[in-house]
C-alpha cells in the first residue's frame, strides 16, 4: 500500500507559503506549509520549492496527521506552521521522524 499522492505544489510568495494538493487515489485535500516551517525542516536550502521537494513525504505525513486530528479550516484545508515541525528530529538518512 502506498501513501497519499502529491498532485501539485505551488510557491505562493505573497502569502509566505507553499500550497499543495495531496490525497489517496483521486481524492484531494489542499494544504499549505509556511516558509518558516520549511526552513526548520530544510535549513540548508533556500528556494521554497526545493525545500518542499526535499521533505515532500514528511510534509504530506504531517498534513495527513493534522487532518486526521481535525486540525483543518472550515474548507477542510491544512496549514502546517513552524509549531507543527518544531521538535521533529532527522533519522540517519536525513528524513524527518515523528514526535
Amino acid at each position: 500500500m502506498t501513501g497519499p499522492k502529491l498532485f501539485r505544489r505551488d510557491d505562493v510568495p505573497e502569502k509566505g507559503w507553499v500550497a499543495f494538493a495531496y490525497g489517496p487515489g483521486e481524492s484531494r485535500r489542499t494544504g499549505f506549509i509556511t516558509y518558516e516551517a520549511l526552513a526548520i525542516l530544510t535549513p540548508d536550502l533556500a528556494a521554497p520549492e526545493k525545500m518542499f521537494d526535499a521533505e515532500r513525504e514528511a510534509i504530506i505525513r504531517i498534513a495527513v496527521e493534522k487532518a486526521l486530528r481535525g486540525k483543518v479550516d472550515r474548507a477542510g484545508r491544512v496549514l502546517i506552521s513552524d509549531n507543527d515541525v518544531k521538535g521533529r528530529e532527522l533519522d540517519a538518512n536525513g528524513q524527518v521522524m515523528g514526535r
